[in-house]
């Protein structure tokens, strides 16, 4: 009685009743999350592990040793067709790479059985992408969405979801709950190469052989992870508290590669640097510093030499070895990165610190077995998944305008765009290229109007194809609709996707998940070289054959009325 008024005079709520709205929120959030959860299994086999569905069109996660490795002297059957028509059909249905894998089996909760193609595979973290074949035209699936890993802290309520020890013989998967024991944990795997777990979550929910490949649930029903690697100790293969999942923000900077049938592969600075005392200016000091490096590798190209002191990379504290492990297990090979060191310049005597941009190389998990023929999934494959990204684009409204771009080079030089429909105007310094059509143009240099070169001509077909900032959001879906799915990338530090477009000249637009604008790549033939553009908001990368170019600066801006003085002969 006493309790009731009490709580009562302060305004609190009945205990009973806030623990019983509690357990509804968790009964409904584990009800919502439940029929996206699999079981995976081979074709012809018992066992197996779980999944999740991730997108409607029946795109699955899991752990890559679930899936196992290449079936060793298989093949993918071909139809009987005359040549001709075979042909065809190898150029639209065939898988690039020299390993192949035999169909698997998904089991879902609603009983169904469903068999599904292996897309991309990361031995190197541990995680691999299938999608479910349709039973009927049009199907979807049940999903949920990936969530933001980097949002939890220690002490949330987690989910493990999946099917162990194959206790749900109809697919119903089970459930533990638990908290976030430790984030950002870094588990080694074998050889330092397969199976790293770079960056994970940590958690107390019971986690057991057959939950591997299943999700981790936030309690907003987000897949904030991938199950995948308990510790057992010296207890047999069974929970004891400590299981691990494959951070979904990690995943993320993967599944482009992964959904487009790649082998994912890891980047690294090709270097070992170890956390220890090192005696600088007289006094003890502790820090990381490199133990181990090629006089080749990335690193050493830029100036990092044996001793220096590893301070920040990409702008982040360097505290451990293993938090340096974490930040660049988690990125593609590929990506730039600003590494700040302070060069050893004798016994405990270190320089100014120093901050280097550089490209990570690549950790070798196998791909290297293709040669030249890299994993790729089929043509149509990658149409299916150009459509399943694009459809999560905001639709757009925007009324047709016309989109500026100002590129600053090194030099100072003002290296002007404006397109409009299917009008381009490019500003080169005192080349003045300008496409008024298809097929029509012309340029004007030293104060003369004369006739595009073949090569001008096509510096401008190129541009206006792969330069999404010079596209309206309208007419995105359009322009893409020829587009495939080629990968994925790391641009300014978020992942973004990779579109091939028709045409001569390797032209690729880029684009972040939301459907903004990264940049885009095309062999420019005025230049004579591969230019790629890095763009995040007015951020911008300039790379020139694989070779990074300093000092360029980006101004992109929405033009309301065109200036028709700016496609003007004389204007």
């Amino acid at each position: 009685m006493m309790l009731a008024l009490l709580l009562a005079s302060c305004g609190m709520q009945d205990p009973l009743a806030a623990v019983q709205a509690s357990e509804a929120r968790r009964v409904a959030v584990v009800a919502a999350c439940a029929p996206a959860v699999c079981s995976v299994m081979s074709m012809d086999a018992p066992g197996g592990g779980s999944g999740v569905v991730f997108d409607p069109r029946g795109y699955v996660l899991t752990n890559f040793h679930v899936v196992g490795g290449p079936d060793e002297g298989y093949t993918p059957s071909e139809p009987e067709l005359p040549a001709a028509e075979l042909e065809v059909w190898r150029r639209e249905n065939k898988a690039s790479g020299a390993e192949h894998w035999r169909n698997k089996k998904i089991g879902l909760p609603d009983g169904e059985l469903y068999e599904a193609v292996v897309l991309g595979v990361d031995p190197g973290s541990d995680l691999a992408v299938l999608r479910m074949l349709p039973k009927r035209e049009g199907q979807t699936w049940p999903f949920r969405e990936l969530g933001d890993s980097d949002q939890l802290l220690v002490g949330q309520t987690v989910f493990a979801m999946g099917n162990p020890f194959l206790l749900a013989t109809d697919f119903t998967p089970t459930v533990t709950f638990g908290i976030v024991s430790g984030t950002h944990r870094y588990q080694e795997g074998g050889g330092q190469r397969m199976l790293v777990y770079p960056d994970c979550i940590q958690v107390d929910a019971a986690v057991n052989p057959g939950n591997s490949g299943g999700p981790l649930f936030n309690e907003a029903g987000e897949v904030v992870g991938i199950n995948g690697r308990i510790s057992i100790g010296d207890r047999g293969r069974v929970n004891v508290g400590v299981g691990f999942a494959i951070a979904s923000n990690q995943i993320n900077n993967f599944l482009a590669d992964l959904i487009a049938g790649r082998h994912a592969e890891h980047g690294t600075l090709d270097l070992s640097a170890w956390f220890m005392g090192s005696k600088a200016e007289g006094e003890q000091r502790r820090g990381v510093f490199v133990q181990q490096l090629f006089k080749d590798s990335v690193s050493a190209l830029v100036g990092v030499g044996l001793g220096d002191e590893i301070t920040r990379f990409d702008g982040v504290e360097v505290r451990s070895a293993n938090q340096l492990a974490t930040m660049v297990g988690v990125l593609p090979a590929g990506a730039w990165v600003t590494l700040w060191h302070k060069p050893l310049r004798g016994e405990g005597q270190f320089g100014d610190e120093r901050r280097v941009t550089l490209q990570l190389s690549r950790l070798d998990t196998g791909s290297s077995r293709d040669g030249t023929d890299a994993r790729l999934a089929s043509r149509a494959e990658r149409r299916i998944a150009t459509a399943a990204l694009r459809a999560r684009w905001p639709a757009s409204t925007e009324p047709p305008g016309a989109l500026q771009w100002h590129r600053t080079a090194p030099d100072g030089t003002v290296i002007g765009a404006i397109a409009h429909g299917e009008r381009l105007r490019l500003d080169l310094g005192e080349l003045v290229l300008v496409r008024e059509g298809e097929g029509r143009g012309f340029a004007r240099e030293g104060g003369k109007v004369r006739e595009l070169t073949a090569d001008e001509a096509e510096r401008l077909r190129r541009e206006f194809t792969a330069n999404p900032l010079l596209w309206s959001l309208s007419a995105a879906p359009a322009r893409l609709e020829p587009a495939l799915l080629l990968g994925g990338l790391h641009v300014q530090g978020a992942p973004a996707l990779r579109f091939e477009l028709p045409g001569d000249g390797e032209c690729e637009a880029w684009f972040f998940r939301d459907g903004s604008p990264a940049g885009c790549r095309f062999r420019d033939p005025v230049r004579k070289a591969k230019v790629e553009w890095h763009l995040r908001g007015e951020r911008v990368r300039v790379v020139v054959d694989g070779k990074l170019e300093t000092g360029w600066t980006c101004a992109p801006r929405k033009v309301t009325d065109v200036d028709e003085a700016w496609f003007r002969r004389e204007g």
